[in-house]
């Protein structure tokens, strides 16, 4: 997995990616999302959420609750000079 660059706002390494459950989510739907954001200042990337892994506990995969974080990395390491 890619490594968080510094806040572009700030410039803080205090960064991490965090997978959350919003507190308007029921109990029984238990699809997490995941986002970055820098802990000095406050940004963060939209949420991005992962797909089930289609059992019946509808619980997320280790893979799919990878995939919202690789997906919350790469938005979080884009830069408006890099396309």
């Amino acid at each position: 997995m890619e490594e968080l660059k510094p806040c572009p706002f700030c410039g803080s390494k205090d960064v991490s990616v965090e997978i959350v459950r919003p507190y308007f989510m029921k109990e029984y739907y238990q699809s997490k999302l995941a986002a970055a954001g820098c802990h000095q200042c406050g940004a963060s990337t939209q949420l991005f959420s992962a797909a089930y892994s289609g059992n019946l506990e509808m619980r997320m995969t280790k893979r799919a609750k990878e995939s919202a974080k690789e997906r919350a990395i790469i938005a979080w390491n884009r830069r408006a000079d890099d396309g």
